[in-house]
């Protein structure tokens, strides 16, 4: 009868135990659990991550990221959907929303932000960015803005005023210019990257860009600087152009924007390895610690331009990181 009895609470302490392994599974570990709070994430100011291997472990549809804070870090949508920004240090989550077999998901990733010395975080605008706001700048933790002056022989109209509302905010400014040529189809003299030049300098000179906090960059990723001969002695014939109006003018230092088709194309030449301590590279959905393959940083990387942001009225903005050594 005792053993019996003992048979008996043994089978049931293996019910209770399976019974409660089953009740985990659902609640905790469950993939098909609509709502979900994934472990904490600790990432760092100055690397790229990307949440989405985390966050969709179904096969979702009409996938949705967004952040809690975006004073804390960002998230981008678009086709590079689910890359994680830290932008200062501090807690927030990330949160993603998606469909699986006609039913709305919800994954929440708690994020811990580490900051990073010598790495500080600023976004570049231009004439696409209609809602600028220079107050917001700093409420949202960005330490500077890149301000495209003008593209071809078409100046940024509201640059100016950018310029003034940034300088009245106290927030650290650079400018750059996109060569291309006019109708963005036909190939770019070098007579065209000079006058484009001397706008440049009348832009920067009536801002004082002698006195900006951050550097000048030439952007280089129009196709109209490509020659179907000789590409490489053509880009540095329209460059070589470009920078001695600047230099005649003052502006010494100046660095160089492209993105990573261009940076190995075209830009690879011994003439363009004077600019490797100013490169502005453009490199997105690169989850590592900088914008070259293996993890190493340029001056300043660009990592992204589909970022909802308040500084912009919650559309799209692109920003960046600048390291400093």
């Amino acid at each position: 009868m005792i053993k019996m009895k003992k048979k008996i609470l043994y089978i049931v302490g293996i019910v209770i135990i399976v019974v409660a392994l089953v009740f985990a599974w659902i609640y905790f570990l469950d993939p098909h659990r609509q709502n979900k709070t994934l472990d904490e994430k600790t990432v760092k100011v100055g690397t790229m991550y990307s949440v989405k291997k985390d966050m969709c472990d179904l096969s979702f549809k009409n996938v949705k990221f967004s952040t809690k804070n975006q004073k804390i870090a960002v998230v981008s949508h678009g086709v590079t959907d689910g890359m994680l920004m830290p932008i200062h240090a501090g807690k927030t989550e990330i949160v993603m929303t998606g469909t699986y077999k006609d039913k709305k998901y919800t994954r929440t990733l708690p994020i811990t932000v580490k900051a990073t010395k010598n790495v500080q975080v600023g976004c570049d605008v231009s004439a696409w960015n209609t809602h600028f706001d220079a107050t917001k700048v700093k409420k949202y933790n960005l330490n500077f803005v890149m301000l495209r002056l003008g593209v071809g022989h078409d100046v940024d109209a509201q640059s100016r005023l950018k310029a003034i509302a940034l300088k009245q905010n106290k927030v650290k400014m650079g400018a750059y210019w996109y060569l291309a040529s006019d109708d963005r189809k036909s190939l770019l003299t070098t007579k065209d990257a000079t006058n484009q030049a001397k706008t440049f300098v009348r832009m920067l000179n009536n801002m004082e860009g002698q006195k900006m906090a951050m550097p000048v960059f030439l952007d280089l990723e129009s196709p109209t600087l490509v020659a179907s001969k000789k590409p490489h002695a053509h880009m540095e014939k329209l460059v070589k152009a470009f920078m001695k109006v600047l230099k005649d003018a003052g502006y010494d230092q100046v660095g160089i924007y492209a993105n990573r088709s261009f940076m190995i194309n075209y830009l690879s030449t011994d003439y363009f390895s004077q600019f490797k301590d100013l490169v502005w590279y453009a490199r997105y959905g690169h989850a590592k610690s900088g914008p070259y393959s293996d993890g190493s940083r340029s001056y300043l990387w660009q990592t992204g331009d589909h970022y909802k942001s308040a500084v912009v009225n919650d559309h799209d903005l692109d920003l960046d990181y600048l390291y400093l050594s």
